[in-house]
């Protein structure tokens, strides 16, 4: 009898291993059983073996104690557990058998249901199943710790209703709702609360709304910590979310999920969505809102991101909400909406028919779409201090010109500055506590190189801002702009008259730069800087240059201010006189002549130069000048005393001599012997070099 039991054992875990393998989620289930117990909470007996469908035991308990650490419990008839206490479950697998539809354990009353390395499997590759692994009611726990994975049913994983399931860690995964039924991981009922701090809920499917959560009108969910809610997929709205009820995400990751509208995050009829930490990222939609989608429901951004959604034919990447005949209200006051995208860039960032409240500082990058076309009076309302980390581009369908766009609260002072349009054409003016869009007016502004306009919009009533020209278009070699022209806007040939840059612009402009020639830079230099008094003469050169091409210059000197020469090559002059001089060029291009520019330089009198020497003669000495030969200085000779050079003997004359004090010339005479008197003639032939000095 004991060998029969153990052969239709093993053949047992055999079947039921080869009945997994062709499961969707294969690579996930659990190893071969090591021990298969039948459990039926129903039907079944603990006075029975467990080891088939008949006999199946009754209660969990039972099973455990047959299966062992590491043993499969196969359940083929709901197990209730209805105020039966703190239950564990760990260290097992469970899996729905035979042919059995219907939920695997009915949480109720105080029972508290702990799941820890255990896996609840749905069989959905042999069971159509109709109901839950864990349905969970009246005011019961289920605690969803590490190690737990709740997969593979052809129906929500987790019920809940008027109770609570707390998730910090595990896995649903791999669930396929295939009813109404709202959640195709977890559906959280009216009265339900379910709070993820932990965790991953992926790759589960949804007939109807919620791929991964689904929230029913009076049920809870509050998501937090290192949760994710990824990969999930629905029919109709919410990918990763569907809430009817209420749903906090204060931290974790709804991240690429995928449905017809609402990919990460769906909020309708009533419903309420609040994100303040977190992120909605990477989610997809066939339709709008791809990241969060609203219909009559409320979403509140407080902090975290809703970033990366997209859209291939929706609009509203990052937060769509429209209108089916109640009220939807999006609420952002802080937090980031950045880089989603949308096939035509249609309200990439919020498209909404409703209400758009703002506050805080959010960041928000991209298009909001005011869907006017719905909601005639739609508007962004401001209803608190608002200071946006850039300016909110706004747009509408119909681009009305005037239309109202943004409303601020009483006792706020609006600021157009935290406002943009997504068409430049487009400024906004504040009107008493409104934003107003007005159209603007085009200036283009020739650009020379390209040959092109480059345009700018001004706000009626207000002078073009200089500061936008770009710098090409008033920068051309050798010449500046004078002012500009008006052209024709939509004939540039014709000029119709000089545009004041200061006036304020009441239509389009067509504006050309009129140019100037620019003066020429001019130097004048001397070669000496100096004349000489009598028949002296320099050389003055001017020198021109300028930036533009084939330039010409023309000249005219002048002498103390008196024009003195003129003309087209006059670049050098000979001057004879001391003076100032100064050059005045003008260049021209053939057809632009420009102002003048001017150069001067000081020429010296240079008076006469005299050498050390002196020239004489018997009588006079004088000086010729070095440079003219002119003779100057001249005088008679003044001589001192005569001075004894060679005293006279009895018997042999002596002589003496006198210099003239000026140039040095020397009389010489011979003294008689002393038996004599003296000539009195000066010897002839007695002249010396002049002394020199004066």
């Amino acid at each position: 009898m004991k060998k029969a039991r153990k052969f239709l054992c093993g053949l047992l875990a055999m079947a039921l291993l080869m009945c997994t393998l062709p499961a969707a989620m294969a690579e996930e289930t659990a190893a071969p059983y090591a021990v298969a117990v039948y459990l039926n909470g129903e039907h079944g007996s603990d006075d029975k073996t467990g080891t088939d469908a008949e006999n199946a035991v009754k209660t969990l308990a039972k099973a455990k104690e047959l299966a062992g650490e590491g043993g499969t419990i196969l359940i083929t008839g709901n197990v209730k557990l209805e105020n039966a206490g703190e239950v564990n479950l760990s260290g097992t697998a469970v899996q729905r058998g035979g042919e059995y539809q219907g939920a695997l354990f009915t949480v109720s009353g105080s029972t508290v249901l702990n799941l820890s390395d255990v896996t609840l499997d749905g069989n959905k590759a042999a069971v159509d199943a109709a109901d839950a692994l864990v349905a969970v009611s009246d005011g019961a726990v289920l605690n969803i710790g590490a190690g737990a994975k709740l997969c593979n049913n052809k129906h929500v994983a987790v019920m809940v209703s008027s109770a609570t399931v707390n998730m910090k860690g595990g896995e649903i995964f791999g669930n396929d709702t295939n009813t109404w039924l709202v959640g195709g991981g977890v559906s959280v009922g009216g009265g339900g609360v379910f709070n993820m701090s932990g965790g991953t809920i992926r790759d589960n499917s949804a007939q109807d709304d919620g791929g991964g959560v689904g929230v029913a009108a009076s049920g809870s969910f509050y998501m937090s910590g290192s949760s994710a809610i990824r990969n999930n997929t629905t029919r109709y709205g919410g990918g990763g979310i569907a809430c009817y009820g209420n749903a906090e995400i204060m931290g974790g990751e709804v991240k690429n999920n995928h449905a017809d509208y609402g990919g990460g995050i769906a909020v309708m009829d009533g419903g309420t969505g609040v994100l303040s930490g977190g992120s909605v990222a990477e989610n997809t939609a066939a339709g709008n809102g791809p990241g969060v989608f609203l219909r009559d429901g409320n979403f509140t951004l407080k902090d975290g991101s809703i970033m990366g959604n997209s859209t291939e034919t929706g609009s509203g990447a990052g937060i769509f909400s429209f209108e089916d005949g109640g009220s939807s209200i999006i609420r952002l006051q802080g937090g980031v909406i950045s880089g989603n995208a949308t096939a035509d860039g249609v309200g990439d960032a919020v498209c909404f028919d409703g209400r758009l409240e703002l506050s805080g500082s959010p960041v928000i990058s991209g298009v909001v779409m005011q869907r006017e076309d719905l909601t005639e009076d739609i508007r962004v309302d401001v209803v608190g201090a608002f200071s946006p980390a850039q300016p909110v581009t706004l747009d509408d369908m119909d681009w009305d010109d005037g239309r109202i766009f943004v409303t601020y609260a009483d006792g706020l002072v609006p600021d157009a500055s935290c406002f943009q349009f997504a068409n430049e054409k487009w400024g906004a003016l504040v009107q008493g506590q409104n934003i107003q869009r007005i159209e603007m007016y085009a200036v283009n502004i020739w650009v020379y190189p390209t040959e092109r306009y480059e345009y700018f919009y001004t706000m009626p009533g207000e002078p073009f801002d200089q500061n936008n020209i770009p710098s090409e278009a008033v920068t051309k070699a050798g010449y500046s702009v004078d002012g500009w022209t008006m052209r024709k806007y939509d004939d540039s040939t014709v000029i119709l008259g000089i545009w004041d840059m200061k006036a304020a612009v009441d239509q389009n402009l067509a504006l050309h730069p009129i140019w100037k020639l620019n003066p020429p830079e001019v130097s004048l230099t001397a070669n000496d800087g100096r004349v000489h008094v009598i028949g002296g003469r320099d050389t003055i050169t001017a020198e021109a240059a300028h930036a533009a091409p084939g330039v010409t210059y023309k000249w005219k000197w002048y002498k103390d201010g008196r024009l003195v020469a003129e003309g087209e090559h006059g670049r050098q002059m000979q001057v004879t006189e001391a003076g100032t001089y100064k050059v005045v060029v003008t260049a021209t291009d053939g057809k632009l002549v420009s102002k003048p520019a001017e150069s001067s330089v000081v020429i010296a009198e240079e008076d006469h130069i005299f050498p050390n020497e002196w020239n004489f003669n018997d009588a006079k000495h004088w000086k010729n000048c070095t440079v003219c030969g002119i003779k100057r200085l001249e005088n008679l000779h003044i001589f001192g005393d005569w001075v004894v050079t060679k005293p006279a003997t009895a018997t042999e004359a002596g002589s003496r001599e006198k210099v003239c004090k000026a140039c040095g010339y020397k009389v010489k005479e011979s003294i008689p012997a002393t038996g004599g008197t003296p000539s009195g003639e000066a010897p002839a032939g007695q002249k010396q070099n002049p002394k020199t000095g004066v």
